[in-house]
């Protein structure tokens, strides 16, 4: 016996469904349609014949109860007035007097004719104990006395297992009615001496005195009833088997046998590929055939799908070798990590100076040719902070490689599954930056140029003046004469060597023509944006395309851009940054307003108001000269604009720069 602590465990098990056949299915389906269709029929034939016998027996015993009320009327009025009239008051005679013995005696010779039916005087507390009610009786004599608006009830009843239709009418206690059942002191003596002075008495006016009681026996009626529903019943399964029967062969021949051969045909169309190229036989067009006829567009679309699909595994593999060529094409280096250094993948490039191909390398055995891992690991940072690193690394045959690892994490756990590395010589580079200095020294001298230029013109422009008033008061062919043009062929010559300075350190009227500024933004941007994006310094441009073509000289506005994109570039450092280079009309609609902001060191105010001055410059002894932003100023203040920066020190710097609509500036437009 368990313990009251113990669990009881129960499992519920079902019956495993039949596989049934279409073609059983639907035989069921039709047999139990048509079995309930006829049930209901059979039902319905029922209910009407039993209405109809219900009507049938309510019509006869309409007559009947009309007749006892008819009689009733006739000993009430008619009847017992006169009797009393011709009798002792104390006299009482039944046959002519009482109602219900008239009735009753009535509806006994009435029987004997009709002998399907009885009859019953029923009444509670009655002087006649063949006139006491039953349960049934006077539960419906007390239904009336409740309302007196109900005049019939009527109901089927089993008396003795029989089944009877019974009809009960009211009786209500009338004026003339009292003299016999009000008091028994003043009832006649008669009546008293053959029912006694105990029941029948005490009733008033309005009182229900009893029930007329029709039986009706329908047993033989029902029987009947039942017996020609049940062989409609019959009929009706019989012809539900019969039909059964017929769409089963319907069935079988236009449905079963057409989708077995369906079914035949798939299994053989997908156990082979010999019959990838068969096709269904539509022999009607019904839904089968529809169905048939959609299968072979399926297959032909297959068909088509297949031929894609080893088309595509061609092209995938054809693109999968030129993808490895492409890869090994790239002359930079360029490998794939795992967070342990070991190399998963490495181009030609990376494996040109190493024999072996058949192990595996870590990256410092291809990197730096060592045995060991570097000091200033570049790769564990990138694991570290799971972002872009980059920087300088130096091979032991003399070549210097900007080096950048990209970390790849995984999608779901978030964790760096490998690292890309992307290896660049940068020795040319270091070499150009060389010449780039050199060229600013060469920058710095033409400015210096320029300005000696400029204060000697004016001079010699005085000499050369001076020089003709002179030789106007001197007789030509005279000594003093042939000097003084000494002097002068001497000034011009001077003169042309200054204007061939200022040519040089390109100090000469600038040419404007009509430009799209956005495009001379674009092109040094361009020029620049490869190399940048390999440091992890990117572009970010919003332009306003309401911007009209404004008078520019593209080759000095284009220096003035790449300066100040280099001096970002330089100000971000090796951190990873961004150069934000807006456009827009200022309020007034005369000016376009440029914007070059960047996120590096930025810059104290003290030097944010010298960074215009000439040979002013925060970069180390030999990076610069100092001349770019003071350049830069000289050919905005030639376009008629202006240049300013905004700055603090550790949140980038902003230069700002407005040209303006309309030529401006001592310069003309061609």
């Amino acid at each position: 016996m368990q313990g009251c602590g113990e669990k009881i465990m129960f499992k519920l098990t079902f019956p495993k469904p039949v596989n049934l056949s279409l073609q059983t299915k639907f035989s069921l389906g039709i047999f139990a349609m048509l079995f309930l269709i006829t049930s209901i029929l059979s039902y319905g034939l029922y209910r009407e014949l039993q209405e109809s016998l219900i009507k049938s027996v309510y019509e006869k015993s309409q007559i009947i109860l009309t007749e006892l009320e008819a009689t009733r009327n006739y000993v009430s009025a008619i009847l017992r007035p006169k009797m009393s009239s011709l009798i002792d008051p104390d006299e009482f005679i039944p046959e002519g007097m009482s109602t219900s013995y008239v009735t009753r005696k009535i509806m006994d010779r009435f029987r004997d004719s009709l002998t399907e039916f009885s009859y019953k005087r029923a009444a509670i507390d009655p002087r006649n104990p063949l006139n006491k009610a039953d349960e049934t009786e006077a539960m419906v004599i007390n239904n009336f006395s409740g309302s007196k608006l109900r005049q019939d009830w009527q109901g089927m009843v089993t008396r003795d297992r029989k089944s009877y239709f019974v009809r009960m009418s009211p009786i209500y206690m009338e004026e003339s009615c009292l003299k016999c059942h009000s008091d028994a002191a003043t009832a006649p003596m008669k009546l008293v001496s053959l029912y006694g002075d105990q029941a029948g008495f005490g009733r008033k006016v309005g009182d229900v005195a009893g029930l007329d009681v029709v039986y009706f026996p329908v047993d033989h009626a029902m029987a009947e009833i039942k017996k020609q529903t049940v062989s409609v019943l019959g009929a009706g399964v019989l012809a539900a088997i019969i039909f059964f029967l017929l769409t089963q062969v319907f069935f079988k021949k236009l449905v079963a046998d057409r989708v077995g051969k369906i079914e035949s045909f798939l299994n053989s169309f997908a156990s082979s590929s010999s019959y990838l190229s068969s096709r269904l036989e539509i022999d009607q067009n019904d839904e089968i055939g529809k169905v048939s006829k959609a299968f072979n567009a399926m297959a032909d679309r297959l068909g088509s799908l297949m031929t894609e699909r080893n088309r595509l595994l061609d092209e995938s593999m054809f693109q999968q070798i030129r993808i490895r060529s492409i890869f090994d094409g790239i002359t930079d280096r360029l490998m794939l990590l795992a967070p342990d250094k070991t190399v998963l993948m490495a181009n030609a490039a990376s494996m040109e100076s190493i024999d072996q191909t058949d192990r595996q390398f870590r990256c410092y055995e291809l990197i730096h040719s060592k045995d060991g891992p570097c000091a200033n690991c570049l790769i564990s940072r990138a694991i570290n902070e799971g972002a872009p690193v980059s920087g300088e690394i130096s091979h032991p045959n003399g070549e210097t490689f900007l080096a950048h690892f990209y970390p790849i994490r995984n999608s779901k756990t978030g964790e760096v599954e490998s690292v890309v590395h992307y290896c660049k010589s940068i020795t040319e580079k270091k070499k150009i930056e060389l010449q780039m200095r050199q060229a600013e020294k060469l920058a710095s001298l033409g400015q210096l140029v320029a300005g000696v230029a400029h204060e000697l013109n004016n001079p010699l422009s005085i000499i050369l003046f001076y020089s003709d008033l002179v030789k106007q008061e001197l007789k030509e062919g005279s000594q003093e004469f042939q000097d003084l043009a000494v002097i002068e062929k001497s000034a011009e010559t001077c003169k042309k060597i200054v204007h061939d300075l200022l040519a040089f350190a390109g100090n000469v009227e600038a040419t404007k023509l009509p430009c799209d500024l956005h495009e001379t933004i674009n092109r040094m941007v361009g020029v620049l944006e490869k190399q940048f994006s390999r440091e992890g310094v990117t572009f970010c441009k919003d332009f306003d395309q309401s911007v009209p073509f404004i008078p520019l000289d593209e080759s000095k506005i284009q220096q003035v851009w790449l300066n100040l994109m280099l001096n970002a570039r330089q100000a971000i450092g090796a951190n990873p940054g961004q150069i934000l280079i807006s456009t827009s009309l200022t309020d007034n609609g005369n000016f376009v307003q440029v914007k070059f902001r960047d996120n590096g060191c930025g810059m104290s105010v003290d030097v944010a108001s010298k960074v215009f001055d000439p040979f002013f410059t925060t970069k180390g002894t030999g990076e610069g000269t100092g001349l770019g932003l003071s350049v830069s100023y000289g050919i905005i203040s030639e376009h008629g604009g202006n240049i300013s920066v905004h700055s603090q020190h550790g949140y980038g710097a902003t230069f700002e720069i407005l040209l303006p609509i309309e030529p401006r500036g001592n310069a003309h437009v061609a």
